[in-house]
């Protein structure tokens, strides 16, 4: 919420220049004052008062009694903007036990000439934009950012959180982050073949309120290309037999080396081709070295970014196992005809294909991880 005293200190009148006026130091004071407070009151209105990116808080390695802040962004409740341009290192000490806020507060320099300018009658003074970041007990009454708190026992070092949802005492606790703005999100892409219509309907999905408006793109691909690193994932069904030419073979494994998905799946709808399908597949996946094993339920499939206590049902109404070989998935419960909204040839219900988009979106979510940490290394 915008706080009464930004609304009382929004100017009710702008300056009019005409020829002639004399700009004194309280007319130019006066001219720039109104647009820096329409811009505070602009930013409150785009983004509210938070963390607009950045500003990471990390504990030291080995963990002492400092932590420190990554370079970022923030705006507070008064519209002004925080810029952390260099990462800081913080000693919270060792004096305080209990709660600890780690705020970043705005903050200006008094005027000061350029370096080395001569003071001199009419010289240009200046002032700095600045910041301070401090641990109290409790939260001030005026504009802040809170980046962090602490549970503090000075007797034990600061740690990064082990389960994020869940900090302990001295642990970094990034729960009451407020993070604003809507942060650029990179495309997701998904190279299809034969089951077209089930990835749009699921990328549809994804691009609505259910998945976060997360942009999901889909290609069909009749004949796969030499390279494929533009998709996040390859979706490759069969439908009976499953063959591909060599140099297909090349570009998939190649794709798959460099941090790409494959996500393998026989259609059920054809069910007497099963059994001739994964048989195609493994020749595949041996022929790659790759030793796909049936997924266990610490598997990150099941939590990210929907929880799932077992693998969803897909259009036989039933689930015949989830397969993975970093990087590969082998599926035998069709989720591309659950996507496109049939099960068992008939309409698949509404709380069955939510279930199968969501897990659609944990696909990708594997996918894009993966393929971001192969990058990075």
């Amino acid at each position: 919420m915008i706080k009464n005293d930004v609304l009382r200190d929004w100017p009710a009148q702008r300056l009019k220049a005409v020829d002639g006026m004399a700009v004194t130091a309280d007319v130019w004071e006066e001219a720039h004052t109104y647009h820096r407070q329409q811009q505070r009151l602009h930013a409150l209105w785009q983004h509210g008062p938070g963390i607009i990116a950045g500003l990471e808080i990390i504990a030291s390695d080995p963990p002492d009694n400092f932590v420190y802040v990554l370079p970022g962004l923030a705006l507070d409740s008064q519209g002004q903007t925080i810029v952390v341009a260099e990462p800081l290192s913080f000693d919270l000490g060792n004096s305080s036990d209990g709660l600890l806020h780690v705020l970043l507060t705005y903050g200006e320099g008094r005027p000061r000439l350029k370096e080395g300018q001569v003071s001199a009658e009419g010289a240009a003074y200046f002032i700095r934009s600045e910041f301070n970041l401090e641990a109290t007990e409790t939260l001030p009454e005026g504009p802040y950012v809170e980046l962090a708190r602490i549970h503090r026992d000075r007797a034990a070092p600061i740690r990064n959180a082990a389960m994020s949802l869940r900090p302990r005492a001295n642990e970094i606790d990034l729960r009451y982050r407020t993070e604003v703005g809507a942060p650029a999100r990179a495309p997701l892409t998904i190279g299809v073949c034969v089951h077209t219509e089930g990835a749009l309907r699921l990328a549809q999905a994804l691009r609505g309120p259910m998945g976060g408006q997360q942009p999901v793109w889909v290609d069909e691909i009749e004949t796969l290309p030499t390279t494929l690193d533009d998709y996040t994932m390859l979706y490759l069904v069969a439908h009976d037999t499953f063959a591909l030419a060599p140099e297909q073979m090349t570009a998939i494994y190649n794709y798959w080396q460099t941090g790409g998905t494959v996500f393998f799946e026989a259609c059920q709808r054809h069910a007497d081709a099963q059994a001739r399908a994964h048989a195609a597949f493994a020749t595949v996946l041996e022929a790659y070295g790759a030793r796909p094993e049936t997924i266990g339920a610490t598997h990150p499939i099941f939590s990210t970014p929907h929880f799932f206590p077992a693998l969803p049902i897909g259009y036989a109404n039933a689930t015949s196992g989830l397969k993975w070989s970093d990087g590969i998935f082998i599926n035998a419960s069709d989720y591309g005809c659950l996507w496109n909204g049939q099960q068992n040839d008939q309409p698949a219900t509404r709380e069955v294909m939510r279930s199968g988009y969501e897990f659609g979106q944990n696909l990708l979510a594997i996918a894009q991880a993966r393929r971001s940490a192969m990058r990075a290394a």
